[in-house]
């Protein structure tokens, strides 16, 4: 999780009104999530390119 560093953390509420770590993690989640989305999107495009056009390997 090389990302988690790269977020300034102030751990300190007082000063910001709200916790942020929570709002960094919450942040990396979403990341995360749309990460994946976009790995299930493009497995489901050559799912269906393969099941409508097969694999051709020879010419």
């Amino acid at each position: 999780m090389s990302q988690l560093a790269l977020i300034p953390v102030n751990p300190d509420m007082s000063t910001t009104g709200y916790d942020a770590r929570g709002l960094a993690n919450a942040s990396l989640l979403a990341s995360q999530f749309r990460q994946i989305y976009l790995y299930l999107m493009l497995l489901e495009t050559a799912y269906r390119y393969i099941c409508q056009n097969g694999i051709k390997l020879s010419k």
